[in-house]
């Protein structure tokens, strides 16, 4: 349960043991939104190199509601 004890590392290397890949997928944070990690020097390079083709940003709506701040009005 590397996952639920605070130790990212140990939970990388126990997802790319158990499915020895550098890239895998899985959920973060219980948000039910699956994520790809990329892990060494290949993920690196398919991350890095497709020119946004590939790959894309995106922030769950929980995030985006509390980075998001209201606008202060006008007044005039």
């Amino acid at each position: 349960m590397a996952n639920r004890s605070a130790t990212p590392d140990k939970f990388v290397m126990d997802r790319t043991g158990r499915y020895s890949s550098d890239v895998f997928r899985t959920s973060l944070l219980g948000l039910g939104n699956n994520v790809a990690l990329f892990r060494g020097p290949s993920g690196n390079k398919f991350l890095f190199s497709g020119e946004n083709k590939f790959v894309s940003a995106w922030w769950p709506r929980s995030m985006k509601n509390v980075m998001e701040f209201p606008r202060p009005q006008q007044h005039g």
